[in-house]
């Protein structure tokens, strides 16, 4: 079947949507990279169309040249044959009155280049490359019989090819350039002006501008750039949105309670109530303080201090410190190497492993595992219980501040501090479900 009457064929909406894919893939490759090559190719054509035009200009201008040439010998030949009197007293008087150009040359001298076939002419080198010189046979009429050098002379003209006209090589240059320079800077300069557009509106609050720069390149590149900060402006806000709702809903819980227990303690005073807001007031204190930690670590201009951080006693310490507070019935396995360190903030590594040991304190019903060993060039430190575990659609979101990954279990900033300090770091912390039934923590530090 023809393509043709098959494409006739198809629906409308169908030959529309043919129609327009194919406009965005011509649109696309001119404003993407096939731009180059399009202005390229415009300036290549253009010269070849001027050469063309200026050798067909060339040309006619010779062709002219030759023929007002021939002209001027035949004219000059007819009025010699006109004049009366001896051959240079003719001469004379044509160059004197008349002030003709043209002289008697012998007849088989310089080099023959062609014949004008018609006319009898001969077409001979000049003394420039240019200059070309016409000589035709004087007639008989003219020579005298007893002089026999006579006979061998010949009538001489000289004539100049015109000069090849660069003018329309030139144009066409100047053509083919502004166009091609069109063809390549239209196309940027609207790319860029729809990525200015996307900046204001980022800059004046809408931050769900994309510019979709299909192009590669520069533009492109620097198209990708301003997406990415608009989808990572937006993601801080939606992050900054659900922080300021939990941070309120999590204050208005003991706040509710100590407001409860003074109107109590209004009418019944009693010691229980006291210690209950006390109680509060040290929830609200913390997290206040996670808070505070939280921003100092968001904070991208505080000053990292790195120092040698002795790995081994870091976790013999930690542990000492969360056995004290745990129940006497849990079990712990501590496995660490004899030595091991790593460039880092003692202090925040200590915070980083007592969240950690809090998390598997909280969530563990009888064991936790706190492991440091050495893969390839890595330490690697793991934190794991055998409690309830994760639920694998909640593990992208355990790391977001007051979120929990257990049903009915607490939310709090525990482990958006522990994945703060690790990018501090340039660290990775991950968490999968473990070999004990829990979750299992994987800090990867660098040997």
């Amino acid at each position: 079947m023809d393509s043709n009457h098959s494409w006739a064929r198809l629906p409308l909406s169908a030959r529309r949507l043919d129609v327009a894919s194919t406009w965005r893939k011509t649109k696309n490759t001119i404003l993407g990279p096939g731009a180059v090559p399009i202005a390229v190719i415009t300036v290549i054509v253009s010269l070849i169309v001027g050469a063309m035009i200026a050798k067909d200009l060339y040309t006619t201008a010779v062709n002219e040249s030759v023929e007002a040439a021939l002209k001027n010998h035949l004219m000059i030949k007819q009025r010699l044959v006109d004049e009366r009197g001896p051959l240079k007293r003719r001469v004379r008087r044509l160059r004197d009155r008349e002030n003709l150009k043209f002289r008697i040359c012998p007849v088989d001298n310089g080099t023959v280049l062609e014949t004008i076939g018609e006319a009898h002419l001969d077409v001979l080198r000049g003394a420039h490359p240019k200059s070309r010189v016409l000589r035709s046979r004087l007639p008989s009429s003219l020579l005298i019989m007893r002089s026999s050098k006579v006979r061998r002379r010949a009538l001489c003209t000289n004539f100049k090819y015109p000069r090849k006209p660069l003018l329309p090589l030139f144009l066409s240059f100047c053509v083919g350039s502004l166009i091609g320079l069109a063809v390549f800077v239209l196309p940027r300069m609207t790319r860029l002006y729809t990525l200015m557009a996307v900046m204001r509106r980022i800059a004046k609050g809408d931050y769900q501008a994309r510019v979709h720069d299909p192009g590669d390149g520069t533009i492109g590149q620097l198209a990708k750039g301003v997406d990415q900060i608009g989808q990572r402006i937006e993601k801080l806000l939606a992050a900054q949105r659900h922080l300021h709702a939990s941070v309120s809903h999590e204050l208005r819980t003991p706040l509710a309670r100590i407001a409860a227990a003074i109107d109590l303690a209004e009418d019944h005073p009693n010691p229980e109530l006291f210690e209950g807001m006390r109680a509060d007031i040290d929830e609200l204190d913390g997290m206040v303080e996670e808070l505070l930690t939280l921003a100092r670590l968001q904070d991208p201009h505080a000053r990292n201090i790195h120092v040698e951080v002795d790995l081994v006693a870091l976790v013999n310490r930690r542990v000492q410190a969360a056995q004290r507070g745990a129940a006497p019935a849990l079990d712990w396995i501590l496995e660490v190497p004899d030595s091991a360190s790593c460039q880092g903030d003692f202090r925040l590594l200590a915070r980083l492993l007592d969240n950690l040991l809090s998390n598997a304190l909280r969530h563990t019903q009888s064991l936790i595992a706190v492991t440091l060993s050495r893969h390839s060039e890595s330490w690697v430190l793991k934190v794991a219980d055998n409690g309830p575990g994760i639920h694998p659609d909640q593990i992208k979101f355990i790391f977001t501040p007051f979120v929990s990954g257990i049903q009915g279990g607490s939310a709090g900033l525990g482990l958006a501090i522990c994945r703060e300090i690790a990018d501090r770091h340039d660290t990775q912390l991950t968490v999968k479900s473990g070999q004990y039934g829990g979750a299992e923590f994987q800090l990867i530090l660098p040997a």
